[in-house]
């Protein structure tokens, strides 16, 4: 068969559009496209990045609270400071991360479909 000869079998043709929505968990586009490594990069550094983007939040309500009760005003101004800008890096880079893992997802189901297997096992990133 001519699909057969370009490297992907006739069975195995993922769709596109399922990829990309599938990757709303980051991983599971990848998963689905038959790339478990790439799965697990994007699933891992989507994980810690929003993770502790979170995390700093809930624990910076906490410590801004004691400081403030303590009469550290000054102190809390500048771990709040601090704080806001790390949560506002960490939460962009996993949103970008995960907008990455959608579009790898779709591009590597499109190249896989076209027989370019080689392509597809590549990691993309998005590009703004």
């Amino acid at each position: 068969m001519a699909s057969e000869a370009g490297g992907v079998s006739p069975l195995r043709r993922p769709n596109p559009g399922l990829a990309a929505t599938l990757s709303i968990v980051p991983g599971l586009g990848q998963i689905y496209n038959g790339h478990p490594r790439k799965a697990a990069y994007y699933l891992f550094w989507t994980i810690f990045t929003i993770g502790p983007a979170i995390l700093l939040i809930m624990a910076g309500q906490t410590v801004g609270h004691a400081l403030l009760t303590h009469g550290s005003g000054a102190l809390f101004l500048l771990i709040a400071l601090f704080s806001v800008f790390a949560f506002i890096g960490l939460f962009l880079a996993g949103l970008f991360i995960w907008a990455s893992s959608i579009i790898d997802a779709y591009q590597s189901a499109v190249l896989m479909g076209a027989g370019d297997a080689e392509r597809a096992a590549q990691r993309r990133m998005f590009r703004l």
